[in-house]
């Protein structure tokens, strides 16, 4: 999760700085001074750069702060798979959706020992 969060804090400054720096350019490469009553994309551009480049800066973060969490383990069976979102039935019989790890391969119907930071199961041992 320590790669997912730097990439996603990398990609994000990037976004935000190109998106600064079309909002602040001048001379030939200045959007915001056409001549032109109708809007274009190019106007719009900067102010996408930035918003996208600040929730790539929060997302990073996201993934920083469930790195820090502890790793908890738990009985499992995967009762229901969406892609990387899995509905695991606890040895207690409640019911939780966990975001799988890219790494982590499970079928419905495994039972076993998941390693859990927070919502993301991170590895998981079959019984």
């Amino acid at each position: 999760m320590k790669k997912n969060g730097v990439i996603s804090i990398v990609a994000g400054i990037f976004l935000f700085v190109l998106g600064f720096w079309m909002v602040d350019s001048s001379g030939p490469f200045s959007y915001l001074g056409y001549s032109s009553g109708m809007r274009t994309i190019m106007e719009f551009a900067p102010w996408f750069f930035l918003i996208l480049g600040a929730f790539g800066i929060i997302g990073g973060i996201f993934y920083f702060i469930q790195d820090m969490k502890p790793i908890v383990e738990k009985q499992v069976k995967i009762i229901e798979k969406n892609g990387l979102s899995v509905v695991a039935e606890l040895d207690n019989g409640t019911r939780e959706t966990l975001t799988l790890n890219n790494n982590v391969a499970v079928v419905i119907g495994d039972i076993g020992i998941a390693e859990c930071k927070g919502r993301f199961i991170i590895k998981f041992r079959k019984l």
